[in-house]
């Protein structure tokens, strides 16, 4: 189990960004909604690999804002199922986490269906 390490965003110079390496799972990330954190995954493997990041207090039904006539017969989403993220081989993801808030509610938790993926946090 892995907790993500956030590296501070530093305008005005350069800066090292701290990467971690994910388990299978779970492995913890400390999200703080509305900060304009960013999310890498980096998949250096020869396959591709689907990280899911879930909130522990993530509502099972999610009504997505402009689609349908809301309340009844809207589009909605199961957050509680978790965002799952596919990286391809030899690729990197980034993610803006506060789009994905509805997601991150509570404690997160990041899972993978292989070992290795490197994640790095920016805030």
């Amino acid at each position: 189990m892995a907790t993500i390490v956030i590296t501070p965003r530093n305008t005005s110079a350069p800066y090292v960004l701290t990467k971690t390496t994910l388990t299978t799972g779970p492995d913890t990330l400390a999200y703080v909604q509305g900060t304009s954190q960013e999310m890498d995954l980096e998949n250096s493997s020869g396959s591709s690999v689907t990280v899911t990041l879930l909130g522990s207090t993530s509502s099972a039904t999610l009504a997505v804002v402009g689609a349908g006539s809301l309340p009844t017969g809207g589009l909605t989403i199961n957050a509680a199922a978790g965002k799952a993220i596919v990286v391809n081989a030899g690729t990197t993801q980034r993610i803006n986490l506060d789009a994905i808030a509805a997601y991150l509610q509570g404690a997160v938790t990041l899972t993978s269906t292989t070992a290795g993926v490197f994640a790095s946090v920016i805030q």
